[in-house]
């Protein structure tokens, strides 16, 4: 009450939630609602270079009407960076939102990758004709939801949703996780260990792609150790770049001291 009650008061009975004598929880404490699902949506951009085996409409139609036929709370997401459509400022932002959903429904890859890298589960359609990306990408990690725009019924969509919703599609996420992250670790070693052993036919290509940039300057060496000074300069900055990029800092140094 904005009137203080020693002026205004015609009630007989008064159990205010404020007022100048008294203040109380308010009543919506005690209200009790469902909890519906909170689902991420991550829809591609139209992807021309498929040309006429884009189905984008086909499935971005199909999840609308799947959106329309659930309570849930639908949370547009967007994946890139420059520039994001949803205000999301960094990588760690994105993750961090897919990270806190129930599940994801999404027609991108990265979608999908981020999603299940999180433990969440996802919907994913593949919107490219017979399937692309997509279908690739789960067949080998081993996620089992995902369509095609020729296998896109709402029945089987309904179905998966009601799938993604269970604690058994969180458990299928994370083992799914779990198996990538074992594979990618291998790739990763295997990079490390091909820029720790370059072999002669690596090294003939660096020094021919340092003779290809016509960047030179007069050299005051032989033209061959100039070549071959300018492509191990240009080997460490972009070694340095990838194994920053896939170790972090504090391992950096170590690798590139030997190289």
């Amino acid at each position: 009450m904005i009137e203080s009650i020693n002026h205004w008061n015609p009630f007989d009975v008064l159990l205010e939630r404020d007022s100048s004598a008294n203040s109380r929880p308010d009543i919506a404490f005690l209200s009790r609602q469902a909890k519906v699902p909170v689902v991420g949506v991550i829809l591609v951009h139209p992807q021309h270079e498929y040309k006429d085996k884009g189905r984008h409409e086909i499935a971005n139609d199909a999840i609308n009407r799947l959106i329309a036929s659930r309570e849930m709370v639908a949370v547009p997401i967007d994946t890139g960076l420059d520039p994001n459509q949803t205000n999301l400022r960094s990588a760690a932002e994105i993750d961090s939102l897919i990270a806190r959903m129930d599940f994801v429904v999404t027609t991108r890859l990265h979608g999908t990758v981020l999603a299940l890298k999180n433990g969440v589960p996802v919907l994913a359609i593949d919107p490219i004709a017979g399937g692309a990306k997509i279908v690739l990408q789960t067949q080998t990690i081993g996620w089992p939801v995902v369509f095609t725009p020729d296998s896109l019924t709402d029945e089987a969509l309904q179905q998966a949703f009601d799938y993604c919703y269970t604690e058994e599609a969180r458990e299928k996420a994370r083992v799914c996780r779990d198996r990538a992250i074992k594979v990618v670790e291998q790739v990763r070693d295997e990079f490390i260990l091909a820029l720790d052993s370059p072999s002669s036919s690596s090294a003939r290509v660096w020094r021919e792609e340092a003779l290809d940039k016509s960047q030179l300057e007069p050299p005051r060496l032989p033209i061959r150790q100039v070549a071959v000074r300018k492509a191990r300069t240009f080997k460490k900055k972009a070694t340095y770049a990838l194994v920053k990029l896939l170790l972090g800092n504090k391992k950096t140094e170590a690798i590139l001291s030997k190289l």
